[in-house]
This record gives structure tokens, sequence and C-alpha cells, in this order.
């Protein structure tokens, strides 16, 4: 225990020290266990060399980061690009479910009137109108449901890059 304690201050005084002014010393004290210091601490006092300790996480100065460090950075960065892909790729199946619905309910409301106005005498004409906005609704709904379609595509893309 007391062994461990003595490495552990030896460590712990060579980290604090910078490399340029590491002066450790190494004496025993008066029964007869090994001390380490910064300044001579007897006439028998031993002079240890110490080696640079090297940093083990980034900061000022241009000190290295921690091994691995770099690589969990990236990990998590790559996870969060991912969940956010994923996010937005449901987002765009949300809307694409939405517009369909939208659309279906619209040209059934048209069909529905169509049905209604075909018992009238004008009922032809009404009908010629009634599908002309059936035919509008359904062209505009479905460009915008192949706009998502395509932005799906491209978000589904994006995530497949990631590694």
């Amino acid at each position: 225990m007391l062994h461990m304690r003595q490495v552990a201050l030896a460590f712990l005084l060579a980290a604090t020290l910078s490399a340029s002014a590491a002066s450790v010393y190494q004496c025993e004290d008066g029964k007869g266990r090994k001390v380490f210091s910064d300044k001579p601490c007897g006439d028998d006092a031993a002079k240890v060399q110490v080696d640079p300790v090297a940093p083990m996480y980034g900061g000022a100065g241009g000190q290295q980061q921690a091994p691995g460090q770099t690589q969990l950075y990236q990990q998590a960065s790559n996870m969060a690009k991912r969940r956010m892909l994923q996010t937005r790729i449901r987002n765009v199946d949300n809307r694409i479910q939405a517009l369909t619905k939208e659309r279906d309910r619209e040209i059934t409301e048209y069909r529905l009137q169509m049905i209604y106005s075909a018992r009238d005498a004008s009922g032809i004409a009404r009908n010629q109108q009634l599908q002309m906005l059936v035919d509008a609704a359904r062209d505009h709904y479905d460009s915008q449901i192949s706009d998502k379609q395509q932005e799906r595509a491209d978000l589904q893309q994006q995530l497949g890059k990631i590694p």
C-alpha cells in the first residue's frame, strides 16, 4: 500500500512539473521509506530522471487528444446526423400521407357532386366542370407528392452516405 502511494506521488509530481524544468529528487525519510520531492530533501537525495507525461486530453497549447477521443466524437456526430435525417424522412413520409389523404378526399367530394348533378338536366355540363376540377386536383396533389418523394429519396441517399 505504501509503495503504491509513493509511485502515485511520483507520477503526480512528474505530471505537474513542466518538462523543461522537471527535477525530481528521491530521498529516504527517517523510517527508511522513499520520498520524492522537487527539491533536494537531504544529504542522500538522488536526482531521478522523469520522462515527461504525454497529455491525455486536448486543450490549449496544442496538446494531444486522448486516444480514440476523435473517433468517439465522429461516431457521436454521425449518430446525430443519422437521427436528424431519419426524423426528416419521417416528417416527409407524414406529409406524403397527408397530401394523399387530402387529394383523395377532394377528388371523392367532386365525384359525389358529379353523381348528384347527373340527376339534373344541366348535369352534363356540370360534370364536365367537376371532371376538370378532379383532374386539376389530381395534378396539383400528385406534383406535390412527387416533390416530397424526391425529397425523401435525397434524404435517404444522404443517410446512406453517413458511416
